[in-house]
């Protein structure tokens, strides 16, 4: 497994990160990445600012561990839960949220959304990522369920939808932007049993799924997660 972790650490999610970065959050004076872990997304706007201004990005996650490690990083960082953020009103320009989300039940997922929408500026810019259902979402113990976009545009769009058991958060929310994550190569190929004992394998495969990937061969492999990119229009 350690050949997978580090790949995933110093290449995946910096490569993702990183091009959304650029793409939407550059130009954004403040910024909330929620949870941010050991800083990884931190770090990579630190590096890539290219702001005549003094760009913040705030980071808040429970785990103290983590919020050392993104503090070693030069990251500005709070322990705070993410159903309670304990900041102003209206307080951020863009909102960063990368696999939080499934981690809730129904209930507390909606209380997240509430929570996002009611710090976030007018005009500002949140962005979701999370996994989709798939045959490998029950292997983090901490995932409760998934939420498809849907879910998103349902309850912050002007988007009508029948679904009432909870009421529409917003409707100033616009999709910006929306793509999917492909399940990797090995994975419809190779038993799980292979896949968990032979990590030179899994990760040979998982080099050469993220090389035919960026060649264009994702068409031919199933979704399973996404990014939306949402902004907070005008009242």
């Amino acid at each position: 497994m350690k050949y997978v972790d580090i790949y995933r650490k110093f290449f995946l999610s910096r490569q993702d990160y990183s091009k959304i970065y650029h793409r939407f959050l550059r130009e954004r004076r403040v910024i909330l990445d929620v949870p941010c872990g050991a800083g990884t997304f931190i770090e990579i706007s630190k590096q890539n600012s290219m702001t005549p201004f003094d760009q913040k990005v705030i980071g808040i996650d429970l785990n103290m561990e983590h919020l050392r490690i993104a503090m070693d990083k030069g990251g500005k960082v709070v322990q705070a839960d993410a159903l309670r953020l304990p900041f102003r009103d209206t307080a951020y320009d863009a909102i960063f949220c990368a696999h939080l989300i499934e981690h809730f039940q129904p209930a507390a997922a909606y209380k997240l959304l509430i929570e996002l929408d009611r710090v976030l500026k007018f005009g500002g810019t949140l962005i979701f990522q999370s996994p989709l259902l798939s045959d490998h979402f029950y292997d983090d113990f901490t995932h409760q369920r998934a939420y498809p976009p849907n879910i998103l545009i349902t309850h912050l769009t002007g988007i009508d939808s029948h679904q009432h058991t909870f009421q529409k958060i917003s409707s100033n929310y616009e999709v910006i932007e929306f793509f999917f994550r492909y399940a990797r190569l090995y994975r419809p190929l190779i038993p799980r049993s292979v896949l968990m004992c032979k990590a030179k394998v899994r990760f040979a495969f998982t080099v050469l799924s993220d090389i035919l990937y960026a060649l264009g061969a994702k068409k031919y492999w199933q979704p399973d997660g996404y990014t939306i990119v949402l902004k907070k229009t005008s009242l």
